[in-house]
């Protein structure tokens, strides 16, 4: 096995992971989550993780609108989702899982584009990228989301769609105005990381470069 194939492996493994581990804590939030003394109309934080997650546009719409139990709000879900002491918005849940209407909701009531998880420093742009989310992808950066983030290893979203063989959100990218030259703590840019022949051919024909045996290899 090639060393870029155990390197993909690793990561794959890692996030793989990292989602077991938020469908895990998600899945058990309402227990966590601190009950006032009366009853109240508002939602409760598990709940509305939990429609996050699910995609369930309905109910994030009215816990937003409504609001949630404990004064929460969405600029404080930084210092509240930790997961495994993965820092995630409602935003990087929902770009991580692909709910592009869920992420459109939260970005309209002012949920941070660029806020930084603990793990890789990933924006949600990053994660959507990550997992091969287009549409979501489309909403953030149509919503300004900055294409040339970069995370804890200098990575931009570019990088991570190259590296997890996502063409589809590479020529988003690309054609959004993301560089592909751009080089990463090891200097390596999203041409040198690309996961397999295939992606490599699509980002060099993108960067004006002509394919030969020697490059695709």
């Amino acid at each position: 096995m090639s060393a870029r194939r155990v390197q993909r492996s690793n990561v794959t493994d890692e996030l793989s992971n990292i989602a077991a581990e938020i469908i895990k804590q998600l899945s058990t939030s309402k227990r966590h989550v601190t009950r006032p003394a009366v009853a109240s109309s508002k939602m409760e934080v598990g709940t509305f993780h939990e429609a996050v997650k699910h995609g369930d546009v309905q109910t994030v719409r009215r816990g937003l609108e409504g609001g949630l139990q404990d004064g929460f709000q969405l600029k404080d879900f930084k210092n509240h989702v930790k997961i495994g002491g993965i820092d995630q918005t409602p935003l990087h849940l929902a770009s991580m899982f692909g709910h592009a209407e869920v992420a459109e909701l939260l970005i309209q009531y002012g949920d941070d584009l660029e806020a930084r998880d603990l793990i890789g420093q990933w924006t949600p742009l990053h994660l959507a990228a990550i997992y091969g989310h287009t549409l979501t992808c489309e909403v953030l950066i149509r919503s300004g989301a900055n294409i040339m983030s970069r995370d804890r290893c200098l990575g931009t979203p570019l990088h991570k769609a190259a590296v997890h063989g996502n063409i589809g959100i590479c020529e988003l990218l690309i054609r959004s105005g993301a560089d592909i030259k751009a080089q990463n703590e090891d200097g390596k840019n999203s041409l040198d990381v690309a996961f397999n022949r295939k992606t490599r051919k699509f980002l060099m024909k993108s960067a004006g470069v002509k394919p030969s045996i020697c490059n695709l290899s």
